[in-house]
C-alpha cells in the first residue's frame, strides 16, 4: 500500500509540473490578487513564482551552480515580491507568497525527489524559458 501511495503522488506531482510547464508556454499563470494589478501584471507574478519554484530546485535538487543563477532566483522573487505587494495587503501578501512561493517550490522539489528521471530535464527546461521573461518582468515591476 505505501509503494502505491508514493507512486500516485509521484503521478500527480508530475501532472502538476507539467501544467507548471505549459503555463510558461502560455503566460496563463495568474496569482490571486485583488482587483489593481492588469491581466499581464498577474500573469507575469504567477511565472515570476514559477521561476523562483524552478531555480530554486534546481539549484537543491540538480546541483545548478549557485553563480548566477541565485541572482536571477532573487530577481524573480522580487518582481513576484513587488507586483503581489501592489495587488495585495500584508496579510494578503503573506497568503499569496506562501500558496504561489513556497508550495510551489514544494511541489517541484518534490517532484524531482519522487521522479529525478523524468523531471530533470522539463525543470532544466523550464529555465530558459524563464529567463526569457525576465526584462519583461523587470520593466512591468518597475525594477529597472
Amino acid at each position: 500500500m505505501g509503494k502505491t501511495m508514493v507512486r500516485l503522488f509521484g503521478c500527480v506531482a508530475f501532472s502538476m509540473m507539467v501544467l507548471w510547464s505549459s503555463v510558461l508556454w502560455t503566460g496563463a499563470a495568474q496569482a490571486q490578487t485583488a482587483g489593481s494589478l492588469s491581466d499581464r501584471e498577474r500573469q507575469l507574478m504567477g511565472i515570476a513564482a514559477s521561476c523562483v519554484a524552478f531555480y530554486q530546485a534546481a539549484m537543491a535538487e540538480l546541483e545548478l551552480p549557485i553563480e548566477g543563477n541565485e541572482a536571477k532566483r532573487q530577481t524573480f522573487l522580487s518582481v513576484f515580491d513587488t507586483l503581489a505587494k501592489r495587488g495585495h495587503s500584508q496579510k494578503e501578501y503573506e497568503a499569496a507568497f506562501q500558496r504561489d512561493v513556497v508550495m510551489r517550490t514544494i511541489e517541484v522539489t518534490t517532484i524531482l525527489e519522487n521522479d529525478p528521471q523524468t523531471a530533470r530535464p522539463q525543470v532544466l527546461g523550464n529555465l530558459p524559458k524563464c529567463d526569457g521573461f525576465l526584462e519583461e518582468m523587470k520593466t512591468v515591476a518597475g525594477l529597472t
